[in-house]
């Protein structure tokens, strides 16, 4: 996935080395070509916890600390 977001950015200077993609996980984050001008590095994220937190701090929100839609709605 990387690879295809990657592939058209030549034009803002990042280019990446298709093995070092390939490998890329924990201690060894950059995934830039030698002479790319900018360096292009892989981020760990956990989006499915992000999304979860955020689902609970909405469902559990009380009612003095309103939802800014549900603010709109009345």
């Amino acid at each position: 996935m990387r690879g295809l977001v990657c592939e058209d950015l030549g034009f803002l200077g990042i280019s990446i080395d298709a093995r070092a993609n390939a490998i890329a996980r924990g201690g060894h984050p950059n995934i830039s070509a030698a002479g790319s001008r900018v360096a292009t590095l892989v981020v760990p994220t956990d989006e499915e916890r992000m999304i979860a937190l955020d689902t609970m701090g909405l469902t559990t929100a009380s009612p003095d600390h309103a939802l800014p839609f549900a603010m709109a709605a009345q």
